[in-house]
């Protein structure tokens, strides 16, 4: 037995480079794509911002953070932005400083604003190769999604995390084939109204637990919906040739 397991000492990998264990598991050539991709994550809440570290540790080589709110107290109990230091703080610096930690030879851009009809175009202009919208406003949500289809761009959404704690109903699905989610029903209606025929979201199965504002939200549903959303991105990044 003692031989055996000096064997197997000798045959273990020396993993002292960041992404070493990421190659283990995607190869050498996914994690060089990664290194080259630009993702842009809108929205650094719950969801936005777990994704957006996921996208940073998992070595995505370029990372547009679009956040206009700033980090709050009450942010504390779910958000991985929010800590006692940062409260105050904009939100998209904040998370900035948090991923400069994490992967310094990323290159990071923190953009303080919330996406609109008016920044669109300016943030659009960037051509990420992936867009994640973790955006909180219908109406800003909608004008995201379309200008994207408009212009070619990969883009996939978080639906509603809030009033909600089961996260094994969490779902990655087109949206015109989701059931019982009230934030994809006003998607569906509208995006086609647009001439959107497809569209990838992330979105809970779930009934919520409450109705109306101020919305009740825990750290489990929007971590993990960020993780989907991240996941995917990954997933769809990691072989590209057009990275």
């Amino acid at each position: 037995m003692n031989c055996i397991l000096k064997r197997r000492r000798k045959k273990r990998l020396k993993l002292d480079c960041m992404q070493d264990r990421t190659a283990l598991l995607l190869g050498d050539s996914a994690v060089a794509q990664l290194s080259k991709a630009h993702v842009m994550v809108i929205g650094l809440g719950g969801v936005g911002g777990t994704a957006a570290e996921a996208l940073c540790r998992s070595g995505v080589g370029r990372l547009t953070l679009v956040d206009g709110d700033q980090v709050a107290v009450s942010n504390l109990n779910r958000q991985i932005v929010a800590v006692r230091s940062t409260v105050g703080w904009p939100k998209a610096t904040a998370m900035k400083k948090r991923l400069e930690e994490i992967q310094p030879e990323a290159l990071l851009t923190a953009e303080d604003c919330n996406f609109t009809e008016q920044t669109s175009e300016r943030l659009l202009a960037l051509q990420p190769d992936f867009i994640i919208d973790a955006v909180d406003s219908m109406a800003d949500k909608l004008c995201l999604i379309v200008k994207c289809h408009q212009k070619g761009l990969s883009i996939i959404s978080a639906t509603g995390a809030g009033n909600r704690m089961d996260l094994q109903q969490l779902k990655l699905a087109d949206v015109f084939d989701t059931q019982g989610d009230p934030v994809c029903r006003i998607l569906r209606r509208e995006l086609r109204k647009q001439g959107v025929e497809r569209h990838m979201v992330v979105y809970s199965q779930e009934t919520p637990m409450r109705k109306g504002r101020p919305t009740g939200s825990m750290m489990f549903v929007p971590s993990a919906m960020g993780l989907l959303l991240a996941q995917h991105v990954v997933s769809c990044l990691k072989s590209r040739d057009d990275v």
